[in-house]
């Protein structure tokens, strides 16, 4: 719950920010998921998990020490939520809302002029509910698809033999060095927004899909003779992850009105966390099927 409600208010908050804040969440939160698994990885070769999860208890509060004392004030309000309405400084230009009762209004809009009218505000934020499948859609499907991966396929993709260095990889090992190299490559994939921009990643929602037939079907028939093979398509499954994650949340910045934009962003995680619960209860159907195959 708190990774929930902490996604979701920092997403809206960056809005309050530079636009290139949004790359920095998505490149910080794929770097936490490579540090968190690395770290939990290691520690595990020495310590049992249970000791390994209390070293690690105390990271969180360091969020808190971060929001306190390293963040700064937001320059500007891009959208106050007390039935009126703040318009950032760099969209002073026209616009139109539509208030409750089907009526118009049009008004020139500039920065600190406060527009009274809560079925305005209202009105606008419900008519842009559908503008925003666009982005919704591939991050449900891309989150879904990912996370039938890591939890409904991940502890069945079991491959005898196979060593690291002088370490011997058990099941438990693989497990884990899954969860490394796919935290890696939605770390790589996060950050690559802030270099380049793909319009398009809603094909990569569909790739992911196809990620999640691949290896429903290995975990099945097991035709793939490497794990380093699976390890490879593990991090494709993160690449496609992390991209579609980064740049849905990019281009919500650059393509939604400023009076929308905090609204929006907030709405469109809701839907990557609803591709995550709908997959933690698709993954006990699609294990016990494959285990009683």
């Amino acid at each position: 719950m708190s990774s929930g409600f902490g996604e979701v208010t920092f997403l809206s908050f960056t809005t309050r920010y530079h636009k290139s804040t949004v790359g920095g969440w998505s490149s910080g939160t794929g770097a936490a998921g490579v540090g968190g698994s690395v770290i939990y990885t290691v520690l595990t070769l020495y310590l049992t998990p249970r000791v390994a999860i209390l070293l690690q208890v105390a990271l969180p509060i360091l969020m808190g020490v971060a929001y306190l004392f390293l963040l700064t004030t937001p320059h500007q309000q891009v959208a106050k939520l007390d039935r009126d309405i703040i318009v950032s400084s760099e969209d002073e230009k026209s616009i139109q809302l539509q208030s409750l009762d089907g009526k118009m209004l049009s008004t020139k809009v500039t920065t600190g002029i406060r527009i009274k009218s809560a079925g305005a505000w209202l009105g606008a934020q419900t008519r842009s509910i559908p503008t925003l499948f666009r982005y919704m859609v591939p991050l449900f499907i891309v989150f879904a698809a990912e996370y039938m991966i890591n939890q409904g396929l991940f502890e069945l993709l079991y491959y005898r033999n196979t060593s690291l260095g002088t370490w011997c990889l058990d099941g438990h090992l693989q497990y884990r060095w899954y969860q490394v190299v796919y935290q890696v490559g939605v770390f790589l994939s996060r950050t690559s927004v802030i270099i380049f921009q793909m319009p398009f990643y809603w094909v990569l929602s569909l790739l992911q899909v196809a990620n999640f037939q691949l290896l429903f079907c290995e975990a099945i028939y097991g035709f793939i003779p490497s794990f380093w093979i699976t390890i490879f398509i593990v991090l494709f499954e993160g690449l496609m992850g992390g991209a579609v994650y980064a740049n849905a949340f990019y281009y919500i910045t650059k393509q939604v009105p400023a009076v929308n934009r905090e609204f929006s962003m907030g709405l469109a995680a809701v839907a990557d966390s609803l591709g995550v619960v709908t997959a933690g209860f698709a993954s006990i159907g699609i294990h016990n099927y494959i285990c009683a195959v």
